[in-house]
């Protein structure tokens, strides 16, 4: 009870409002019943952008590991909110949850798990080799609880799928809430941005009509009567009628029935169905001696099918649900659990064995030290001679079971569960809450391509004694683990904000903080992100800047049709460019020029190179194909003629590998893009949604290049800055920026440029173009620490004029 009397209020954060996921029913479910009936309350989602803090005493975060609950976990930590973590798997071992995402890029769970550790007093896990695991890994001020999974019942599965649908319906109604929030506030944007275009009458004309349809959607919003969702059904698996499955087996009284459940198993572990193999020989001998069936329940019949129902013993298949479940519980004669005992499956809980027990049914299983409690009442590692002493012995079976049941009650029973969860969650309230994220200089991180502009900045600034928070997009995370990795390498504070952050979030920049850089900030949409930070920060009187993030700068080097240059504008106070302020367009702003500095580009001219292992094998030449972020900027005749090109290359010189590689953030070629592409055995495509290549942007990929084509964009200075070969597909468009480098403007451009680059003497002229190219482009290196000195030298100055 809080000091006023009321009740302490746990909130219960999971990865799926569904009663099919066990750590939902084991981890949350039952210890969130339990507090319930012990006075507190309790409120359950799966949405972490939908939690509200302020009514929370204390969050829980169960088996959830995204970079919005990184975000979730700060934002609660620095409202004075504390979290308690709860795991009940091994995800140290390597590939750990690589197949959720289908072999495409995925942020390590266990990065993003020990990220959000570090904020904690009190993690809590389902057995002791697992808290062992986690022990070598945290501080030790962190404690570390082992709480076991607790027993379910059918009266406690009904209460379990009444909250989950009343909390999925309560998630759905606020996402849709925000949605429209989301809407309107586009439209508003929109509509604004149309209004600093326009004058007179023409603006009381639209804007009248702004007040009049936001006014409807207001309304609406508030009091229109929704259509009645239909009740909802919690997903359960993936078999479309269990019910009929369960007609469909005909049980023979004569017959005893070995039951096996539980989750197929992943490719990063040995566990799941596979596990019966370990006791083949035990299950076949008994098939030979007594009138059995093997049943399993489970949710691969595929897996099933292939190596489980070819052995020399009579089997069946049912696809598992919570009734399912128990129903196969109440027929079977005995239940083996076998374990491979591997780092993965020997942190696994009892939970297995003490659902069997339960429901009457006495047990085989390999020994875990999940397991010890109940040793005296269950056989272990004797498949054989176990099995043949239950399914004989009706007596001892029935004695085992009895003192299980003892033993559950006491040990893993709903109070004892409680009564644990209670200590735990005492002691977090008490616990001094950890120090928030502390740095002078706050960078933003926005997208994927942000972090090779704004690591050597860093580097510079922790070189020179200045100490930096990160401050990330939740949604670069989720598509870029490298940017995890190489911030955890360096002495930084990582700050995870929200997609859709804005002026309303709990934000507050750390105490100590005097500057934030973004690494590309302006008033286009596709900058929101860093746009709303630099606004708060210029209103806590931060010194605010901001870089040229490309050779072609939306606002800054150039314009077209859908965005003036004049039209674009930048909240930083600073921005810091490649070249001198003749490399400015034309149209720029006056305002917009007086901010700007020369420093040059912050990306190290050549950078390490990729470990591809054998992948380019066996060409000796490669020739790297680049596409642009902006692909809307192009005609759908230029967008034919450069993927025509790229194939007609592939079939004029097959000895030749064209990599072809998507822009990290635009993926034009991989997901926007409808039609046919270009397809050879000599062209591969690094695509960025596959985790083998996600860690290679276009500068590291450099080194195992002969040769660079690529749309207009960064990456010809890129490659220019290698001494590589550079042709620009210019096609129609005229390119006088990059002149003298070689221009793609015909179709028999395209093989005269490779020719060019196959031959020793053209070659060198190639390069020399480059070189050429640069002059006058780009200011001398080093601008890494000349933008870090800058910055201490303005934020002094403005902190001390503050004074």
């Amino acid at each position: 009870m809080t000091e006023s009397g009321s009740p302490r209020v746990i909130g219960w954060k999971v990865a799926s409002l569904s009663e099919s996921v066990a750590s939902v029913r084991y981890r949350a479910m039952l210890p969130l019943l339990g507090l319930e009936k012990a006075g507190f309350r309790c409120r359950v989602f799966s949405d972490a952008n939908s939690v509200r803090l302020d009514d929370l005493d204390m969050l829980v975060i169960v088996k959830c590991f995204g970079a919005d609950d990184l975000a979730l976990v700060q934002t609660a930590v620095a409202h004075g909110v504390p979290v308690v973590l709860d795991l009940c798997d091994n995800i140290f071992i390597p590939k750990y949850g690589t197949s959720h995402a289908l072999g495409h890029v995925r942020t390590s769970p266990a990065k993003l798990f020990l990220a959000m550790a570090r904020l904690c007093d009190s993690i809590v896990v389902s057995t002791e080799p697992l808290a062992e695991v986690l022990r070598k890994r945290l501080d030790a001020r962190i404690a570390v609880h082992v709480i076991s999974d607790g027993l379910e019942s059918p009266g406690l599965l009904k209460q379990m799928r009444s909250r989950l649908s009343a909390a999925l319906k309560e998630q759905k109604k606020h996402q849709t809430t925000m949605s429209r929030l989301r809407t309107i506030r586009q439209r508003v944007r929109r509509v604004l941005g149309q209004l600093r275009s326009m004058r007179g009458q023409a603006v009381v004309s639209l804007a009248g009509r702004v007040v009049r349809r936001l006014a409807r959607e207001m309304r609406w919003q508030r009091f229109s009567k929704r259509p009645k969702e239909a009740p909802h059904r919690m997903p359960v698996t993936t078999s479309p009628n269990v019910t009929a499955q369960r007609k469909a087996l005909v049980v023979d009284p004569d017959v005893k029935r070995v039951l096996w459940f539980g989750n197929h198993g992943e490719p990063y572990a040995k566990f799941g169905i596979l596990d019966l193999l370990e006791i083949r020989e035990a299950l076949e001998t008994l098939a030979k001696e007594l009138k059995v069936e093997l049943v399993v329940v489970s949710n691969n019949l595929e897996k099933y099918e292939r190596h489980i129902k070819p052995l020399a013993i009579t089997s069946s298949y049912l696809e598992w649900d919570p009734e399912s479940l128990l129903h196969q519980l109440s027929l079977a004669s005995v239940v083996v659990v076998p374990n491979s005992q591997d780092e993965f499956s020997i942190c696994k809980s009892a939970n297995r064995t003490i659902s069997a027990l339960q429901a009457g049914v006495p047990v085989v299983a390999t020994a875990t030290p999940a397991l010890g409690a109940l040793k005296e009442c269950i056989e272990t590692d004797n498949f054989l001679g176990g099995l043949r002493l239950y399914l004989t012995d009706k007596a001892r079976a029935d004695s085992d079971v009895a003192k299980g049941r003892d033993i559950i009650a006491r040990e893993f029973g709903q109070a004892a569960i409680t009564t644990a969860w209670v200590k735990v969650i005492d002691r977090a309230l008490l616990a001094e809450a950890p120090p928030p994220p502390d740095g002078e200089m706050v960078v933003a991180l926005n997208l994927a391509q942000d972090l090779d502009m704004a690591l050597p900045i860093i580097v510079s600034a922790l070189q020179q004694g200045v100490s930096v928070v990160a401050c990330c997009n939740a949604e670069l995370l989720k598509k870029s683990p490298r940017s995890i990795e190489l911030l955890q390498k360096e002495p930084v504070s990582l700050w995870v904000l929200p997609k859709d952050f804005s002026p309303g979030h709990p934000f507050e920049f750390p105490p100590s903080a005097k500057m934030l850089l973004t690494t590309a900030e302006s008033n286009l949409g596709p900058h929101r992100f860093t746009r709303n930070l630099t606004d708060a920060a210029n209103r806590k009187n931060l010194l605010t800047a901001t870089l040229q993030h490309g050779f072609e700068n939306i606002g800054l080097t150039y314009d077209d049709e859908f965005h003036a240059a004049d039209k674009i504008d930048f909240a930083a106070q600073r921005i810091y460019l490649w070249g001198g302020l003749e490399t400015l367009h034309p149209k720029v702003s006056g305002v917009t020029r007086q901010k700007c500095v020369p420093m040059g580009c912050p990306k190290p001219a050549r950078v390490p190179k990729a470990d591809l292992g054998d992948l380019l094998q066996p060409f000796k030449t490669v020739i790297g194909v680049f596409e642009n972020l902006h692909w809307t900027r192009y005609s759908d005749d230029y967008r034919t003629f450069f993927l025509q090109g790229v194939e007609a290359l592939a079939q004029r010189f097959p000895d030749v590998l064209f990599l072809i590689k998507p822009h990290h953030a635009g993926k034009w070629l991989t997901t926007r893009y409808e039609g046919a592409t270009p397809s050879a055995t000599n062209i591969l495509v690094a695509d960025p949604h596959s985790a083998l290549w996600e860690p290679y942007t276009a500068p590291s990929l450099m080194g195992h290049l002969h040769a660079v084509i690529t749309s207009p964009s960064t990456v010809a200075l890129d490659g220019a800055r290698q001494n590589l070969p550079v042709a620009v597909v210019s096609h129609q468009m005229n390119l006088q920026n990059y002149e003298p480098l070689f221009l793609i403007r015909a179709a028999t451009d395209w093989e005269q440029f490779v020719r060019n680059v196959l031959s020793p003497e053209s070659r060198g002229g190639l390069v020399e173009h480059g070189k050429n190219f640069l002059r006058g482009k780009l200011l001398p290196e080093g601008a890494d620490l000349r933008i870090v000195q800058d910055l201490l030298e303005c934020s002094s100055l403005q902190h001390g004029a503050q004074h």
